[in-house]
C-alpha cells in the first residue's frame, strides 16, 4: 500500500483510511490512485460497493513470504463437436 500510495502522492494513512472505509476519495484521488494501482476509480470513490477488490489488492505480505499467487479463471468446458458425415469419393 506504502508503495502505491508514494506513486500516486499521497500519503499511506490516508490511502489505508480509503481502503477502510473510514475516508472517502476526493475525485482527483481516485483518478491518480487508478494511474497508480489500475483499480478503476468507481473502486475508489465508491470503496464501500468494492471493499473485497480493495481490500485484497492491499492485503500485506510478510516480509520473505512466498508472494500470493494470481488467481485464474477457470477453464471454460470443452464443447463437443459432431462428428462430420464421411464422404465417399470415387464410384
Amino acid at each position: 500500500m506504502t508503495m502505491a500510495a508514494r506513486k500516486a502522492g499521497l500519503s499511506p494513512s490516508s490511502v489505508s483510511l480509503i481502503v477502510s472505509g473510514k475516508r472517502r476519495a476526493s475525485a482527483d484521488a481516485a483518478k491518480r490512485l487508478e494511474q497508480a494501482t489500475g483499480i478503476g476509480r468507481e473502486a475508489w470513490l465508491y470503496p464501500d460497493e468494492h471493499v473485497e477488490r480493495l481490500r485484497t489488492a492491499f492485503v500485506e505480505v510478510p516480509f520473505g513470504a512466498p508472494p500470493r499467487p494470481t488467481p485464474v479463471a477457470p477453464a471454460a468446458p470443452a464443447t463437443p463437436v459432431a462428428p462430420r458425415p464421411l464422404q465417399v469419393v470415387g464410384r
